[in-house]
């Protein structure tokens, strides 16, 4: 999994040089078999009506010989250059995402995302003592920051993109300040499996997905 980070595409370190959509999608083109014949459109999905099911003027429309009387098969397609358009909109969001927080990414160990100090003030007191802590409300919380923010309100799709955790629910918050007056939290806990990834899509039945840290190669810090 270390090599599916941020870091496998974009570079280590804050906004490297890397972090370009053109880059995301050419790493996950190369990650996903279903992107190796360029030739054919992408199967989405197939499925039959069953016409017995549907019942006009009182009788079946298998009945009445519609379809010869087979259930009709429906395909979804979608070409190469629609899935790669839909995966554009995709990185330039992750992309503006990562830089939003100016996120420095580390290949192992501690990535550090730094919020706003108001941020900090909400997380801090909404969860600061809480044994356990539900994931999902605090990537919630950070999407939503992002996406009230100036830099994610023109990205085409936005309301596709949000933030999953695909491992867990609960994870411990562990709360530091320095000296210097600076304050982080980090997402403690090993034996509580975590991970946080990227999803595009209306549901996440039928989004496509990208993880980009687990709790077995990476640790996640917020620093204000």
């Amino acid at each position: 999994m270390k090599y599916q980070t941020s870091v496998a595409w974009a570079g280590s370190g804050k906004q490297p040089v890397g972090l370009t959509p053109e880059n995301f999608v050419k790493f996950y083109q190369s990650n996903m078999k279903i992107f190796e014949d360029t030739s054919k459109d992408l199967i989405l999905g197939t499925f039959s009506i069953n016409f017995n099911k549907i019942i006009v003027a009182g009788l079946p429309l298998l009945a009445s010989g519609f379809n010869d009387n087979k259930p009709l098969m429906i395909q979804i397609n979608i070409s190469q250059n629609g899935l790669t358009t839909k995966l554009t909109s995709f990185g330039n969001i992750i992309v503006a995402f990562l830089k939003y927080y100016n996120v420095d990414l580390k290949l192992l160990g501690w990535s550090t995302f730094y919020i706003s100090r108001s941020l900090f003030d909400e997380v801090e007191k909404r969860w600061k003592g809480k044994n356990l802590v539900n994931l999902a409300d605090v990537y919630n919380r950070l999407l939503q920051d992002f996406k009230q923010s100036d830099i994610a309100k023109t990205l085409p799709d936005l309301e596709l993109f949000s933030l999953q955790n695909f491992r867990s629910y609960w994870v411990k918050l562990d709360f530091n300040y320095a000296s210097t007056g600076s304050r982080s939290f980090s997402i403690q806990n090993v034996t509580m499996w975590w991970s946080l990834g990227f999803s595009f899509g209306h549901s996440k039945h039928s989004a496509i997905v990208y993880t980009a840290w687990t709790f077995w190669n990476q640790k996640l810090g917020f620093s204000s």
